[in-house]
């Protein structure tokens, strides 16, 4: 389920990414990870996030978007390449 949220709400962002000139890497390395969240909270978490990157950072500012599994759980990062503060 986490891959799936973040693919689909990635394909939801591009579109202004795209418009900004923004480049957007994906790396997805949790496919078979569920999370104790609902769909919906998960993608509010995220938009969340990368509206944040739209907010706080210049147009033109890549970003990403990964997941993985420790033997903690899961992880979500959303990072951009802004020029801080």
């Amino acid at each position: 389920m986490l891959d799936d949220v973040v693919h689909d709400r990635a394909a939801f962002w591009r579109v202004l990414a795209d418009e900004q000139g923004r480049g957007m890497t994906v790396v997805a390395n949790a496919p078979d990870v569920e999370v104790d969240v609902t769909r919906q909270a998960l993608e509010a978490l995220i938009d969340a996030l990368v509206g944040n990157v739209f907010d706080h950072t210049p147009r033109g500012t890549d970003f990403s978007m990964a997941t993985g599994e420790t033997a903690k759980g899961p992880w979500l990062e959303v990072s951009d390449r802004g020029p801080g503060f």
